[in-house]
């Protein structure tokens, strides 16, 4: 479809955004050296999305009484399995209050210039979420035909949650002497979170066996991880640093992760629920290395780093059908490399130059939905071996940064960001042959794979004062066509955009976001 026509959008999705925020923060001195702080925050967000799907039930995986497709609207399985489109609307709500209060002491310890903090903080948030199914036809734009009928909009999920996490942390930076320094930290997270609700089964293929009926959601889960960091800077000269330190951070399940993480009740796309079995928290060590540094008439400064993070217990969503999958401990992930940085001003010319590398691999050996890969088994299930590439990762990522000082008011500028090809979500195995078969016996078009690309920016600058300014802003300026995500899945559409009627002929082939198309824009900016 995207080659047919690059406007065509698959099925459309909109979401609307309403956020209300307050923050208040505040620091007193205790003494000469000492300082209190703290902030108190409100933050309330209301999002509604309208996500347009093919139906996954469409003629599918149904042994029951036949239906009579003419008049779907009769009951609610010939609506489910007779409609080829789909819209999945919610509404989701979140109120979350927190507080944080942490106390600085800048006062020498033995003789040593220190800087130390203690703080706590406290976050507290209650969610609810609900879905309703539409069942329909399609027009030729792939928006949904609503079929009358008193089965249709029917509340598939209804889910309220809350989510308590607390912490404690200390950390002090010690410095022996100006050219040494030591930094010690600790922090304690305890996040507790229960989900309480119910998801009714949309399953066709269930009809007769669970159809239509409630499953309660409810959880209560505590996670809590003790996370030290510890490191050092060395700078011999007042140009020039070398650096080292080791961390850890941990990240418990969300809400809506843990309320889908059942494979044998995949959720809807983008976010669904279903029982909830545990998932384990992701701890994440990392260790870096570096050195920074620049002349000593800031001509030209630089700056160097090696970085090598294993996650633990990783979470990743795995796709079971079109529009539905479910979150899963993948095991342990490795991210390491390098990050490279060249900058300078020459003049009225400003530059800078950046480099990464990144090796994002799985280091765990599991199997995963991916029936669109040629190297699926029957059931449609690969295997991921330790060293596969995580897919959406690119490994090579480059960027030029240029700024021209026209006048002392007026400033003209440019970028180009580059970056090398990743594979896609449906390919973990990074073992997918387009022209193929999968264990089904199904012809895979897709190749799994997204290409590399480049895009040059441009923008410029007028400053009439010092509170007023004009800009402009020229995106993508060649109007080049690449991605930047997507999946290797089935395809319900001709290259046209017209329906596959039959579910059996839908090919399995790349689906992806493209990148942003060329695009112009100027503006006014105030400061007060």
């Amino acid at each position: 479809m995207l080659d047919y026509s690059y406007t065509s959008s698959y099925t459309p999705d909109y979401t609307a955004n309403l956020l209300s925020f307050v923050n208040l923060t505040g620091t007193q001195f205790l003494a000469d050296k000492l300082l209190l702080s703290g902030n108190v925050f409100y933050r309330h967000l209301i999002t509604n999305a309208v996500n347009g799907n093919t139906n996954d039930s469409y003629l599918q995986d149904y042994t029951g009484p036949p239906f009579d497709c003419a008049t779907p609207g009769t009951s609610l399985g010939a609506l489910t399995y007779c409609t080829p489109g789909q819209n999945a609307t919610s509404r989701l709500a979140q109120n979350t209050k927190g507080v944080g209060l942490q106390v600085t002491d800048s006062q020498d310890l033995l003789g040593w210039a220190s800087q130390a903090t203690l703080g706590a903080d406290f976050t507290d948030s209650d969610d609810s979420f609900a879905q309703q199914y539409q069942y329909g036809g399609l027009t030729p734009n792939r928006l949904l035909i609503y079929t009358a009928s008193p089965y249709n909009n029917e509340t598939v999920i209804s889910l309220s949650g809350q989510n308590k996490i607390y912490g404690t942390y200390f950390t002090d930076t010690l410095s022996p002497s100006k050219m040494l320094h030591f930094t010690l930290s600790v922090r304690y997270n305890q996040s507790t979170e229960t989900l309480n609700g119910y998801s009714v089964d949309t399953d066709i293929g269930d009809f007769g066996d669970g159809f239509n009926a409630p499953t309660t959601l409810s959880g209560n889960h505590t996670f809590s991880h003790v996370n030290p960091a510890f490191g050092f800077t060395v700078t011999p000269t007042d140009t020039l640093t070398f650096y080292a330190n080791y961390n850890e951070a941990s990240r418990a399940p969300t809400v809506i992760e843990l309320g889908c993480a059942n494979p044998q009740a995949p959720c809807g796309l983008p976010n669904d629920f279903a029982s909830d079995p545990d998932l384990k928290q992701v701890i994440a060590r990392t260790f870096e290395v570096g050195a920074r540094g620049n002349l000593a008439d800031q001509r030209l400064n630089w700056s160097a780093d090696l970085f090598h993070t294993v996650n633990q217990n990783d979470i990743q969503f795995v796709a079971s059908a079109i529009n539905a999958g479910y979150f899963d401990n993948v095991g342990s992930t490795r991210r390491q490399g390098l990050d490279l940085s060249l900058g300078g001003k020459e003049g009225p010319l400003k530059w800078h130059v950046t480099y990464s590398y990144v090796d994002a691999t799985y280091q765990s050996t599991f199997e995963v939905s991916a029936e669109s890969n040629s190297t699926a088994d029957a059931n449609g299930d690969i295997l991921v071996r330790p060293g596969d590439r995580i897919p959406l990762i690119p490994k090579h990522t480059g960027r030029l940064i240029l700024d021209y000082e026209i006048t002392p008011q007026w400033d003209f500028g440019g970028n180009v960001i580059a970056t090398s090809g990743s594979y896609l979500h449906g390919n973990e195995n990074n073992a997918n042959q387009a022209g193929g078969t999968n264990g089904e016996g199904t012809y895979v078009v897709g190749s799994g794979w997204i290409a590399g690309h480049a895009v040059v920016n441009l923008q410029s600058t007028y400053r009439v004062s010092k509170r007023l300014e004009l800009f402009a802003r020229l995106g993508n300026l060649f109007d080049r066509r690449y991605a930047t995500a997507g999946f290797l899945t089935s395809s319900s559409f001709n290259p046209n955009g017209s329906l596959i009627s039959n579910p059996d002929n839908w090919p399995n082939e790349n689906a992806v976001s493209p990148g942003a198309p060329r695009a112009a824009w100027g503006g006014i900016r105030v400061r007060f």
